[in-house]
């Protein structure tokens, strides 16, 4: 459980707020670590865009892949609820900023800590679009050393997630 309230920052706000609205677009009922990948996606801009690019993939090109994969459900309902698996990654995404002496949680925690979950359902998407999910995290990892206050070495004690590939 997170010991204090973290400061997300306007984008990874944007970004769970959107995945609560991809669910309801997608009719279902309980918001997954997928509907969070597209939230983040769906923004197109910032760190995400550029770690997507140092890893050699189209940001844009994998938010229409992830869109177009996405199955349609019959939900009526217009209030979907987050699923354990989020409120984890969100509390990794947490420990992950907290562990870099980062006062915030960005998007980019939360892409890393989807990244390392291991949810086979994400891991079949980037795979299904030939994203190396290794070259991604270590453009996040990048982007996070440049903005950190700890040190290459305070890595390898950061208990979750781990940033090494």
């Amino acid at each position: 459980m997170m010991d204090a309230v973290p400061n997300f920052t306007p984008r990874a706000q944007e970004a769970i707020k959107k995945s609560r609205e991809m669910a309801i677009r997608y009719k279902v009922k309980v918001v997954r670590l997928e509907h969070l990948l597209l939230g983040l996606l769906v923004q197109g801009r910032g760190l995400l865009r550029e770690a997507f690019h140092m890893s050699g993939y189209d940001l844009d090109t994998f938010r229409i892949f992830v869109e177009t994969s996405l199955k349609k459900g019959r939900a009526k309902k217009d209030s979907p609820q987050f699923a354990a698996e989020v409120k984890t990654i969100l509390e990794l995404a947490h420990r992950c900023a907290s562990d870099l002496q980062q006062p915030y949680v960005g998007t980019e925690h939360i892409l890393l800590s989807i990244l390392k979950f291991n949810c086979l359902s994400v891991q079949e998407l980037f795979k299904g679009a030939a994203v190396d999910t290794k070259a991604l995290v270590r453009a996040l990892r990048s982007q996070l050393l440049s903005t950190s206050k700890s040190t290459s070495s305070d890595l390898s004690s950061l208990g979750a997630p781990s940033l090494e590939s």
